[in-house]
């Protein structure tokens, strides 16, 4: 569920076959912001149960139409990376950024079918099944509704629920903000009290601390200035809330007008986790983190302020191939305008096109970056042979991921093709 609690906004019967619980439905899907931006759009397929329309009146049938909200709250941690079951889907996942508001989708059902398995043996370790497809199988019609006896037991549910006011109407519920806990000080009087402000977007606390003589340039025990961890914040297992991005730009300007280096690398020191090894981010920029992790608005600002869109740390990875593979397009695009090398691979693992090419699920994002790298003057050669060959292999192995339409639709792009 890509923005946490669902909600009904309309809900149109359908005419067709009547859906039941188990069922597998193909659905004509539209994904969009409040503000109109798509973020998604294809077929898929899903198994129906209940809870998958929570608040829908009318029984689901072939040609039924319903739109929900996802209901984001401002306060919520961001979510990538949306993922869609179905064999026949266009597309497989979807990335949206809930700091853009509510999201609103929409389903059409287009067909139904039944998953049936066929018993074969009964063992010690449980009964084994084999799969006999999905099957269009004859139902009778549902019994009508009654609209007013419908909306009688929808009123019921809600004050017996506890959640009065949930009507079923076209309006989308903007959750308050909720103010951020005052600060306890305490917490930030420690050597690295400075860093910490940063990376938790307390701009107030930043200026705060440096006006009691912290250093704004000075790296901690890890070779993290303040700086960094203004883009490293942004990673997704982190405490990076998208609606709190400003924050994060207002930190960036109290570190620079005391001094700091917008373009500072990281020094070398001790891993951040136990898991990383020695030095794994040396020589990274701000910028370098903030654009592998899509955060455009952060991206935007570092650069206004002159920081160097081809500057890469030791592990050889500019902001643009960190952008190309996660399929982040606006971040790809504010890099080309601000002259990113869209061929450098200074590790020599491979260009960002060709790395876009190696990624394990490929989504809109990663065909709108391929775009722009092609349109921008990427070399599409290397990147097309090796995802075409990567298409070839029939297993998961050679491949390493699911969504294969998709992928066509890159290599059509890669090849100069009518996909671009």
């Amino acid at each position: 569920m890509p923005g946490g609690e669902a909600r009904v906004l309309v809900d149109k019967p359908g005419r067709g076959a009547p859906v039941l619980g188990g069922d597998r439905i193909t659905v004509d899907f539209s994904g969009r912001y409040r503000s109109g931006e798509e973020w998604g759009s294809g077929t898929f397929t899903l198994v129906y149960g209940n809870g998958t329309y929570p608040g829908a009146v009318n029984p689901v049938r072939v040609g039924s139409v319903i739109k929900m909200q996802y209901v984001v709250h401002p306060s919520d941690t961001g979510v990538r990376l949306i993922p869609f079951p179905g064999g026949d889907a266009e597309h497989e996942a979807f990335q949206v950024r809930r700091d853009r508001g509510q999201i609103v989708v929409e389903h059409k059902v287009k067909s139904v079918c039944r998953p049936l398995k066929l018993f074969v043996i009964n063992t010690g370790l449980g009964p084994i099944e084999t799969s006999i497809g999905c099957w269009h199988l004859w139902r009778s019609a549902p019994p009508r509704v009654d609209p007013r006896q419908a909306e009688i037991e929808r009123m019921i549910a809600e004050v017996n629920s506890g959640k009065p006011g949930e009507a079923l109407v076209d309006s989308l519920v903007e959750p308050p903000v909720v103010p951020r806990p005052r600060a306890d000080t305490s917490k930030y009087l420690g050597p690295d009290g400075l860093h910490r402000a940063a990376r938790e977007g307390r701009p107030e606390l930043v200026g705060w601390l440096i006006a009691r003589g912290r250093d704004p340039s000075a790296p901690d025990a890890h070779g993290f200035a303040p700086i960094h961890y203004v883009g490293f914040a942004q990673r997704p297992l982190e405490r990076f809330v998208p609606s709190l991005e400003q924050a994060y730009s207002d930190v960036v300007d109290t570190l620079l007008a005391h001094g700091a280096a917008v373009d500072a690398k990281v020094q070398p020191g001790t891993p951040l986790y136990p898991t990383l090894g020695d030095n794994e981010f040396v020589g990274q920029t701000a910028l370098g983190f903030a654009g592998t992790e899509c955060a455009d608005r952060l991206v935007d600002h570092l650069l206004q302020l002159g920081a160097d869109p081809n500057a890469h740390g030791a592990g050889g990875n500019p902001a643009l191939t960190g952008a190309a593979l996660n399929g982040c397009p606006e971040v790809v695009r504010m890099l080309l305008a601000a002259h990113a090398a869209v061929d450098a691979q200074p590790a020599g693992g491979g260009t960002p096109l060709e790395r876009l090419a190696a990624v394990s699920a490929f989504h809109q994002g990663h065909l709108a970056c391929a775009r722009l790298l092609v349109d921008a003057g990427a070399n599409p050669a290397v990147a097309a042979e090796r995802l075409a060959a990567r298409l070839k292999d029939p297993g998961q192995g050679g491949f390493g991921f699911s969504n294969r339409p998709m992928a066509r639709r890159v290599l059509t792009v890669l090849r100069g093709g009518p996909g671009r």
